[in-house]
């Protein structure tokens, strides 16, 4: 489906939602891959409250992981009732929500295990003084269903994909095997509410490999990079998230994407 943009600002109701950069139409993942806000508002009016709520939920922000660190975070998100018409666009441009960078991963893992949120573990087994497994921690743990595998493999291979090949995803490409993922530039709030910090932003890729069959999910940060400098997640997040795809992938030895691999779809064919 095709979206009217018409950037690069637009009023919802009250509002303007600015993109970076002028668009006049879109595709459905091309709001994804060129990280149209105005895009996303539109989606946002599409969906309404009640289904966004559903879904932030469903892919498990507003509660820990269960990844046993102690003094997980839940992160921040406003219960239902307290939401209102600013967070039909708020909340899919990343507004009036908070995650942690575990959170982050494990819903974006979702997408990489064909729409099945995996419960994060940070130690496969314990061992004895004999080397005798005593704690098998071994088996990956389900949480539930997000979307149907269709859905998930879909928009992995359309949207996320697009945003490394064609988008604002471009620095995380390495060779031999096709990135996909999602660029991220937040402002940073003031400590006890009240708006965002002047000219402060956190900068991060969220993004993972091989497209076909992922095996690896990576997110980097850059908060508060200096000012003057670049600050988009696509600019100073994205090569070090590729360059550490890469790597991990080496050493998994994961073997490289068969040449001549196409993301798959209705639209793929053509681009």
């Amino acid at each position: 489906e095709v979206f009217s943009i018409n950037g690069p600002t637009r009023r919802f109701g009250s509002r303007t939602i600015r993109d970076t950069q002028p668009h006049g139409s879109l595709r459905a993942f091309e709001v994804i891959s060129k990280s149209s806000n105005i895009g996303m508002g539109l989606l946002g009016d599409r969906l309404g409250n009640a289904r966004l709520h559903e879904y932030v939920r469903r892919f498990g922000f507003g509660d820990p992981t269960g990844v046993e660190l102690p003094g997980e975070h839940d992160g921040l998100l406003n219960d239902f009732a307290n939401w209102t018409r600013y967070s039909t666009q708020s909340i899919p441009i990343g507004q009036e929500i908070a995650v942690t960078p575990i959170q982050l991963v494990t819903a974006f893992s979702a997408l990489c295990n064909d729409g099945v949120l995996m419960r994060p573990r940070l130690v496969r087994g314990v061992l004895d003084a004999e080397g005798r497994v005593i704690d098998d921690r071994s088996r990956p743990v389900a949480v539930r269903r997000v979307l149907s595998r269709s859905a998930a493999r879909e928009f992995r291979l359309q949207a996320l994909v697009k945003a490394v090949t064609d988008g604002t995803g471009r620095n995380a490409a390495i060779p031999g095997y096709q990135v996909f993922g999602k660029t991220g530039t937040a402002q940073v709030a003031r400590q006890g509410g009240g708006g965002y910090i002047p000219g402060a932003y956190a900068g991060s890729f969220l993004g993972g490999a091989p497209a076909d069959e992922p095996r690896v999910a990576v997110v980097v940060t850059l908060y508060r990079p200096p000012k003057g400098r670049q600050y988009y997640g696509g600019t100073i997040a994205a090569p070090a998230a590729g360059a550490i795809i890469g790597d991990t992938l080496m050493y998994m030895r994961v073997p490289a994407e068969r040449e001549g691999f196409r993301p798959e779809g209705p639209e793929s064919v053509t681009d």
